[in-house]
């Protein structure tokens, strides 16, 4: 019955051993699951970092690029408007020397 009772006693013992290493595994295993997930989630949030700054340089880009359209439409606009004076200048000029030369035309034939 003693022996029994030591067998009985023993064998609780490695049970309860392999018991604390299947905890202890289950505990390490869960620790580096943790780890993997912790570098995980920094990764992943100097992700969003990144492209969040990505975004803000890209509307910083769209910007700069809707800015520059809109100095080139000015500077086309100012352009034109020059153009345009300068046509009518010469179109006025021209106007004068036909008016000069038909009152030049009126008395050599007076």
């Amino acid at each position: 019955e003693n022996d029994a009772w030591k067998k009985a006693h023993r064998d609780r013992g490695m049970e309860c051993q392999k018991s604390e290493d299947r905890v202890y595994s289950l505990k390490e295993q869960l620790a580096q699951t943790l780890r993997t997930r912790g570098d995980e989630g920094r990764q992943l949030s100097e992700a969003m970092q990144e492209t969040r700054q990505l975004n803000d340089e890209l509307e910083q880009a769209r910007n700069n690029f809707q800015a520059a359209e809109r100095e080139r439409a000015k500077a086309q606009a100012a352009k034109i408007a020059a153009e345009d004076q300068r046509d009518r200048a010469h179109a006025g000029k021209t106007a004068a020397e036909e008016q000069r030369l038909a009152a030049h035309v009126a008395r050599t034939t007076a």
